[in-house]
């Protein structure tokens, strides 16, 4: 019996996250009905001895294997459903911002799509959040492409 190789397939994470310079996480959370997968509070010590210095609520999704991002912001979306007026309220009770961060690992050179429709860029908007992409090539494929 012979075994197939496994190929190693991109994968895509997203987290949703309020970042402010000091608020209760615990208010975040009721307020929300939804408990966070990850907080930091400002005064927490990191390992290189400094002090984090900032307050996040967050909430992520696991990542994934996938070619396309969308699978991912739907899941966020859905968690917070009709919620959209209270997370931009939050911003302001708390003075702090909302972040949506996609981080994608691309393997064997293959690119998840990148495609944002037109109601995530609306629930964003409507959050006031910002969005970033961190991206991480672990490796290419054998032809070259994707390096």
């Amino acid at each position: 019996m012979e075994r197939e190789d496994i190929m190693i397939k991109s994968t895509v994470g997203i987290s949703l996250t309020l970042c402010g310079d000091d608020f209760d996480v615990q208010y975040v959370s009721n307020k929300l009905g939804i408990m966070p997968t990850q907080s930091r509070g400002k005064d927490e010590v990191l390992g290189n001895g400094r002090r984090f210095g900032m307050t996040e609520w967050s909430l992520e999704i696991e990542k994934e294997c996938s070619y396309n991002i969308e699978n991912q912001y739907q899941k966020i979306m859905l968690l917070t459903q009709d919620k959209t007026s209270l997370l931009s309220e939050l911003c302001v009770e708390c003075n702090a911002r909302w972040y949506i961060s996609f981080v994608i690992y691309i393997e064997n050179g293959d690119v998840p799509s990148p495609f944002l429709t037109k109601e995530f860029v609306a629930f964003a908007a409507a959050i006031g959040a910002s969005v970033d992409f961190d991206i991480y090539v672990l490796s290419a494929r054998q032809d070259g492409y994707g390096t």
